[in-house]
């Protein structure tokens, strides 16, 4: 009888091993694999660090994104994520009424940052804030140099029915070139 609950003890330290027990980020090196979920959203005050324990994809291509985008109303929220090539355009609708966060990968190891490039001003939707989440590394990739899955969000509310674009684009803060990561959100509110 011992002998089992043994096998059975280092069976289940073998799962945790293997699999690690970080739930915060999904390392995506296939690109074909999306986390699309609900989940409930109670405490707004602490928003950040509510979405600071959710599952994220992440490509080590440097060339591809994976953009999440999380909608929320009366406690519900839905994470929804998009594998984005620079300028990339994703199309998305949201309900009115209703809050949603972009949020984009961003290293705060280096001195870039993601900005909205464009006016948002047809009063369909609100910017409301923007913040840095910082996202636990998965076990197995502890200590290594440069590995950063931070995140940057970016609050907006859906105010009425009709159409707004957002252009976002990930650039160095003080240098200005012509290298960084462009994304447009083409977005309907229903």
């Amino acid at each position: 009888m011992n002998l089992k609950k043994f096998v059975s003890s280092l069976l289940i330290i073998f799962l945790i091993l293997a699999t690690g027990c970080s739930k915060q980020v999904f390392l995506d090196e296939s690109n074909t694999k999306l986390l699309n979920y609900d989940f409930k959203l109670s405490d707004l005050k602490n928003i950040d660090k509510s979405l600071s324990n959710q599952k994220y994809s992440y490509s080590t291509n440097i060339d591809n994104k994976y953009v999440a985008v999380i909608n929320y109303q009366f406690k519900k929220a839905s994470i929804k994520q998009y594998l984005i090539k620079n300028d990339g355009i994703v199309d998305l609708t949201i309900n009115k009424d209703s809050s949603f966060i972009i949020s984009l990968p961003a290293n705060t190891t280096i001195t870039c940052t993601w900005n909205i490039k464009n006016s948002i001003n047809k009063g369909v939707i609100k910017f409301e804030s923007r913040s840095w989440i910082e996202i636990p590394l998965p076990k197995s990739k502890k200590g290594s140099a440069g590995d950063n899955y931070d995140r940057q969000n970016f609050y907006f509310r859906a105010i009425q029915s009709g159409s707004e674009k957002i252009v976002m684009r990930y650039e160095h803060q003080t240098i200005k070139n012509n290298e960084f990561f462009e994304i447009t959100f083409n977005i309907i509110i229903e």
